[in-house]
């Protein structure tokens, strides 16, 4: 929100400073990292930008980024690790560099679990998200688009958010380990229609669950 400050004047009066929310947090040339001793939430409509790396890290608890609240690398690799869980509600893209190639993007949740809203995607050369607990490390996928290779790590399951079967996985390549679960859920018809398998559009795959 606004930064008001109220600055006294010679004359014994009083004024109003305000400087206006910037709804943003930029690095416009160089790298931004933020490190926090407990949660961050990226409010909604707030956009993380940077011209190089974006790096968002908690030593204990949650990443949570809100409807509307993307985070873009033009230069550089996003990497998003939570001590807890990471909430993806909007677009993490770090396919826009200005060099014609992609950076990779790195979402890691070390005791909970990943969760991507309906419709919401990861772009890069390189994805890789990991949610290794064995008790509650499940990813709940929206859609990984990268120009090489995906690699997804659950300590459970690996599911789909979304509604339909769109490709959860665009890749070259692509990676999945569901240590103490499964990939996909049931839910097919006799039509072969299942809206709840993890859809992949991938040249070649690996798969343990």
């Amino acid at each position: 929100g606004d930064v008001v400050t109220n600055y006294a004047r010679l004359d014994s009066g009083t004024t109003d400073e305000t400087d206006t929310d910037l709804a943003v947090l930029e690095s416009t040339a160089g790298v931004l990292k933020l490190k926090s001793a407990d949660a961050i939430t990226v409010a909604v409509d707030e956009t993380v930008q940077a011209g190089q790396d974006v790096l968002l890290l908690t030593e204990s608890g949650d990443i949570t980024q809100n409807s509307g609240a993307t985070l873009t690398s033009n230069d550089g690799n996003i990497s998003v690790i939570a001590a807890g869980s990471v909430s993806q509600g909007a677009d993490i893209d770090a396919d826009g560099n200005t060099d014609g190639t992609a950076g990779d993007v790195y979402v890691s949740a070390a005791s909970g679990s990943i969760t991507m809203a309906a419709g919401t995607q990861a772009a890069g050369d390189a994805i890789r998200y990991a949610a290794s607990n064995t008790t509650n490390g499940t990813i709940a996928l929206g859609v990984l688009s990268a120009s090489d290779s995906v690699s997804v790590l659950a300590g459970v399951d690996i599911t789909d958010v979304n509604t339909d079967e769109t490709a959860n996985i665009s890749a070259a390549r692509a990676r999945l380990v569901a240590t103490n679960g499964s990939i996909g859920s049931a839910g097919g018809t006799a039509s072969d229609t299942n809206v709840n398998a993890v859809d992949i559009a991938v040249s070649n795959v690996e798969a343990q669950a």
